[in-house]
C-alpha cells in the first residue's frame, strides 16, 4: 500500500501543475506533474493531466496517448473506463467507447440492484 504522505505531496505536485498551466506557465506545468509520477507512478491524476495535455497540444498522438493511459488509467474502475469511452468518442470510435459505457452502466445497476440496495433507480438510457 502507499504510504498516504507520498499520495498528498503527489497530489500537491499536481495541483501546481494545474495552477502553473492556468498562468500559461507550460514547462512549468509538465515539471510539476513529470515530478508527482516520480513521485509516485500510478498517481491518477497527475498522469491524466499529464498525458491530456500533451495530446491536446499535439505532442502525441491519439495512439500515444492511448497507449500511456492504458499503463493503469483506463483499468480504474469509474473514471478510468469513463475516461476511456469519452476519448474513444471524441477520437471517431464511437461504437466502441459506447459500448464501454453500456458495459460501465450495466455493472453499476447490478451494483445498485443487489441484496441490500436500491431495487427501483433507473438509469436513463
Amino acid at each position: 500500500m502507499e504510504n498516504p504522505f507520498v499520495g498528498k505531496k503527489a497530489d500537491v505536485y499536481n495541483k501546481k501543475g494545474i495552477v502553473a498551466l492556468f498562468h500559461d506557465k507550460e514547462g512549468e506545468a509538465l515539471h510539476w506533474w513529470s515530478q508527482a509520477r516520480l513521485l509516485c507512478d500510478r498517481h491518477f491524476d497527475s498522469m491524466c493531466n499529464f498525458s491530456m495535455h500533451r495530446w491536446s497540444t499535439g505532442y502525441i498522438s491519439d495512439e500515444q496517448l492511448l497507449a500511456e493511459l492504458d499503463e493503469f488509467v483506463f483499468s480504474v474502475p469509474g473514471k478510468g473506463e469513463t475516461l476511456h469511452a469519452y476519448l474513444l468518442i471524441s477520437m471517431g470510435e464511437r461504437e466502441q467507447g459506447k459500448e464501454i459505457l453500456k458495459n460501465f452502466i450495466a455493472r453499476s445497476q447490478e451494483a445498485l440492484e443487489g441484496p441490500g440496495r436500491l431495487k427501483n433507480l433507473k438509469l436513463k438510457n
